[in-house]
């Protein structure tokens, strides 16, 4: 494993690596099953290519942080990842759907409100979360309802030149988000 700490595990990939995990048409299946589909600005059905953004970087890198507390743990990863978005040239994309705002605009309005801040997640553009967190983390998912502990997954597409600044955050990040 490339980076590991108590709680946080990455890899660094090749975007063909985790093309391999695009499997749009059964992820999507699971998203229409979601309480927040065509609900949230981040999640499908979406009304443009948003993946196309993505594809420009050679680089990603998936972590996953384990967490007995999901939902305070997918918010300090959202503003962890947002930070490093207003600081690097790179792309972003969070664990579940955008939960920046009380309510999403999206029943209401024709845009997003933050449309800067809003990320997407690995599901929501087709990535087969349960495969990557397996596969490429070493950490199966599990769904133990006695006493389940989480795994909050995200990614980093980066310009490759800015790989030793990716990870520095990332080590950074670690007590941020796992505190």
């Amino acid at each position: 494993m490339e980076g590991m700490s108590l709680n946080m595990i990455w890899k660094k990939l090749s975007l063909s690596e985790l093309m391999k995990y695009h499997k749009p048409e059964l992820v999507e299946g699971y998203c229409k099953q979601c309480s927040n589909y065509n609900l949230n600005w981040s999640c499908p059905p979406h009304d443009r290519d948003v993946l196309k953004a993505f594809l420009n970087y050679k680089s990603v890198i998936v972590f996953g942080v384990k967490t007995k507390n999901f939902t305070r743990t997918k918010s300090q990863l959202t503003h962890f990842l947002i930070s490093i978005s207003d600081k690097l040239p790179c792309h972003v994309l969070i664990s579940g759907n955008c939960d920046l705002c009380n309510k999403c605009s999206k029943p209401d309005r024709d845009v997003c409100t933050f449309p800067r801040k809003m990320k997407y997640s690995l599901e929501s553009l087709g990535f087969h979360v349960s495969d990557i967190c397996e596969k490429v983390l070493g950490v199966p998912l599990t769904w133990d309802s006695e006493n389940p502990e989480y795994f909050a997954v995200a990614a980093i597409f980066y310009p490759s030149e800015l790989e030793l600044t990716v990870k520095k955050y990332l080590r950074e990040g670690v007590d941020i988000i796992t505190s």
